[in-house]
């Protein structure tokens, strides 16, 4: 058949003219479209090897005339998609999961992430949130979730099952927010256990939040886990001291809204790496240490609703990558250091509600480098008006020539919490008044003006008796 076509194709080139070599033409596409027919046509009927798989895959018929139909190839499986691995279908099944047919390739990256492997895809993160009452936790299904990296619980009022071992050290990032044990609306529930966690030993990223944990000490936690670098349990009713060993690649802390109390420990300057820390709200007592000026990586320091006492260490100058420092609603005394002008990196400092005192050194020009700046409610303190101007500080008054605060004379007090910008531009023809009326003066004028009237009478009564005199 191949013979006849290409004899075919060499009879029929001198029909389209005689002056012109065959070559000149048979033009490229028809001579490849013919060269394509052979080669169709020559094809050898044997089917192709199937692949190995089992699935049912589509084929598309022939060209009618030109060839056998394809033998129609073995079923491929659903795994050639990169299809979820059966188990942890059935374990994300047994724990409410809805997760369709495909998981991995349905846009469910808000709770699920999957890897790439073949034949069967597998969960490397999984967040299960806003369960059911009745939804349960088994180690069948952990057992079957080995394979994780992260798991993050959010609302999920399950009871804590064991862990299985390979599930402990495949788990780098562990998240517990209002899960897992007694939260508000769950206060039947036992609190989370402290020991339980502890045992995630091989954890970067720990958070707990929103739930009652508990542990006798933070210490019980921490002891084994050497790789943590993100640590935040918060609102989880933490009680006791801090602890005096830390994970030594920590770079961020957030103990917040606990029942931690004494002193900070003065070890905290030996986390190098440590760049965010925040133990507001807490029962902390004592002087901020000077060894806190160790932390030169430290970028946000959260110390605000505590008991702390003393002044602000000089050391602190020494932390020059601070953007935020909040020492709030503490009983902190002594005079503002004006070396805080040095932290050039700063946009953010709440001093409010301390004991401070004495003269405000921070001038106009540090104050509106920062973004927040909040100084309210320390009584004792106020401010030279020859280098701060009112505009930028609010809730303090200004000194008098003895450095002492000029009582009713500062701007107006504002709540705890509130936030001082700029204050607004006082209203011509009343900011330079500075003559007030006395009260000398008030009965001065009230006198006059009723003498007045009553001149005003005797010379009408005059007159009139004048009128009649006349008259008669």
């Amino acid at each position: 058949m191949k013979t006849v076509l290409l004899l075919l194709l060499f009879l029929t080139v001198p029909a389209f003219s005689t002056s012109h070599s065959p070559a000149e033409v048979a033009t490229p596409q028809v001579f490849s479209a013919l060269v394509a027919i052979t080669h169709k046509v020559s094809a050898p009927s044997a089917a192709p090897s199937p692949a190995p798989s089992l699935a049912p895959v589509a084929t598309s018929p022939s060209p009618s005339g030109l060839g056998p139909t394809p033998v129609k190839a073995p079923p491929v499986p659903a795994t050639a998609n990169g299809t979820l691995d059966p188990g942890q279908m059935a374990a994300l099944e047994s724990l409410g999961v809805a997760v369709g047919t495909d998981p991995c390739g349905q846009g469910s990256h808000q709770i699920l992430i999957c890897d790439e492997s073949s034949p069967f895809r597998h969960l490397v993160f999984l967040q299960l949130q806003y369960c059911p009452a009745d939804a349960t936790l088994t180690e069948g299904a952990l057992l079957n979730l080995t394979s994780l990296q992260a798991l993050s619980f959010l609302d999920c009022p399950m009871r804590p099952v064991p862990v299985p071992s390979q599930l402990i050290s495949s788990l780098t990032s562990f998240s517990c927010v209002a899960s897992l044990g007694r939260t508000a609306g769950h206060e039947d529930q036992p609190g989370l256990s402290g020991v339980w966690v502890s045992h995630l030993h091989n954890l970067a990223d720990l958070t707990i939040m929103d739930v009652v944990l508990n542990v006798s000490s933070l210490q019980l936690i921490l002891a084994n886990m050497s790789s943590l670098q993100e640590l935040k349990i918060s609102n989880a009713s933490l009680r006791g001291y801090l602890p005096k060993a830390w994970p030594a690649n920590l770079t961020s802390m957030d103990l917040s809204l606990n029942n931690i109390q004494g002193p900070l420990p003065s070890f905290f300057g030996q986390l190098q790496h440590l760049q965010s820390l925040d133990l507001s709200g807490n029962n902390l007592t004592g002087h901020l240490p000077e060894s806190m000026g160790k932390l030169r990586s430290l970028e946000k320091l959260t110390l605000s609703s505590n008991r702390l006492v003393g002044p602000i260490p000089a050391a602190i100058v020494n932390m020059t990558s601070l953007t935020f420092l909040d020492l709030s609603n503490n009983n902190l005394n002594g005079s503002i250091m004006l070396s805080l002008t040095t932290l050039t990196n700063l946009r953010y400092l709440d001093l409010r509600s301390n004991a401070f005192q004495g003269i405000l050194p921070l001038n106009t020009s540090f104050i509106n480098r920062l973004n927040t700046f909040k100084i309210d409610g320390n009584l004792a303190l106020c401010y030279n008006k020859s280098i701060t101007s009112s505009k930028v500080v609010s809730g303090i008054s200004p000194c008098d020539s003895n450095g002492m605060p000029l009582l009713n004379s500062g701007g107006p007090a504002l709540a705890p919490g509130g936030e001082f910008g700029p204050s607004p531009q006082p209203v011509e023809g009343i900011q330079h008044s500075h003559k007030r009326r006395g009260p000398k003066t008030i009965v001065l004028a009230v006198a006059v003006a009723l003498a007045a009237i009553f001149l005003f009478i005797l010379v009408a009564v005059g007159v009139s008796k004048w009128c009649r005199w006349k008259e008669y």
